[in-house]
């Protein structure tokens, strides 16, 4: 679902304006000590999100209360081309700037795997002997499920800390599962049930993403924020800690219930995968000639892993897992998604750069 507008409908500049003009109104009130080169990032951040161009941004350079987030949008929304822009605020400790039509089609794309899907949290049914003799329609359903679920082109890696622990490829966490049910059930009871009439082609699926609040709020920072996070800005390997472990020696259920020693990770003096993904302006004359639109890692060394139980499933996610790794293939799926995005407007070049590097670092912060 792509917004309601094309790029040559809105001045970049007045744009720009408006959105550097509530950001400074904000930050200047509670927020004197962030500089200057903060602020601008932040305007190109949002404004590239505003475009259509990316589901959210997450404001890393403070954190915001509920309050400041509220008048944050509220100022937004002052410019109607601005309109579509919400807040999804965790406690005062992840607050992400989406795009409501990128959002909604985020999350129907997950409707299969939610609430049809058990398999990641059920035991194989089938045995070695699963894999003996002619591959029939099972076959074929497993490569739908596994096609139509909305992780696809997405690997999850368990990074939990371990003495010489190697990160691990892993099925989504049920915690993460359930918190974007949650999610969903909360827009959802936002969104207006009827369809858009888009060129009297209905589609019962669209509802209107206008109907959204202006902030979804969570009083907690749930324990998967760091999975929720990579899924929602869209980086196509997602780090994962095992809270399943913690929770079962700790009452923990939020971040906040957590110390430093929980946040620990294996990524430590690991070999990492620096990939980074810019846009590049196509006018000499804008002051915006290159952006970052995202940036991940993911380690060069890691360990397969199954679904539950030994079957013919179990060995086919580990193959998968291990062909979406290679660079190719990686930044191929990065081009389709974002230089499909970028075809509607003229501020951008059609076409993301990719830059991909060697790190290896003794801490790595999460």
């Amino acid at each position: 679902m792509n917004p309601p507008y094309h790029s040559s409908r809105i001045s970049l500049d007045i744009l720009l304006k408006h959105i550097k003009n509530s950001i400074i109104l904000v930050f200047k009130i509670n927020h004197k000590n962030k500089n200057r080169r903060k602020i601008m990032n932040l305007v190109d951040d949002i404004t590239v999100v505003a475009l259509g161009i990316r589901v959210s941004h997450l404001v890393d350079t403070i954190f915001l209360t509920i309050d400041e987030t509220q008048q944050l949008i509220d100022e937004f929304h002052k410019n109607s081309e601005l309109s579509h822009l919400f807040a999804l605020q965790f406690s005062d400790t992840h607050t992400f700037i989406c795009n409501k039509y990128l959002f909604i089609t985020k999350l129907e794309e997950l409707d299969l795997y939610l609430y049809n899907n058990d398999d990641d949290d059920d035991d194989d049914k089938g045995d070695d002997e699963d894999d003996k003799g002619v591959e029939d329609d099972d076959d074929k359903k497993v490569n739908d499920d596994d096609d139509d679920d909305g992780f696809n082109n997405l690997l999850f890696v368990n990074v939990s800390w371990k003495e010489n622990g190697i990160p691990e490829l892993m099925n989504p966490p049920s915690s993460f599962k359930e918190l974007l049910k949650t999610l969903k059930s909360q827009v959802n009871s936002q969104v207006n049930s009827s369809p858009i009439d888009n060129n009297n082609n209905n589609n019962n699926n669209i509802k209107n993403p206008n109907s959204i609040n202006s902030i979804t709020y969570f009083p907690q920072t749930p324990s998967c924020i760091i999975t929720f996070t990579g899924w929602i800005l869209e980086y196509s390997m997602i780090y994962v800690i095992d809270y399943n472990y913690i929770n079962s020696i700790e009452n923990i259920n939020s971040v906040e219930d957590m110390n430093y020693e929980n946040f620990k990770n294996c990524l430590g003096n690991q070999d990492l995968k620096l990939v980074q993904v810019f846009l590049s302006s196509n006018k000499s004359n804008t002051k915006i000639q290159r952006h970052m639109l995202l940036s991940f890692s993911f380690p060069t060394n890691l360990k397969p892993r199954r679904r539950n139980g030994s079957g013919r499933r179990g060995k086919r996610i580990a193959t998968i897992s291990i062909e979406l790794l290679s660079t190719k293939k990686l930044i191929d799926n990065l081009k389709s998604k974002f230089n499909d995005r970028l075809k509607n407007q003229d501020i951008w070049n059609k076409e993301i750069e990719i830059e991909i590097s060697d790190v290896c670092l003794p801490i790595i912060a999460l």
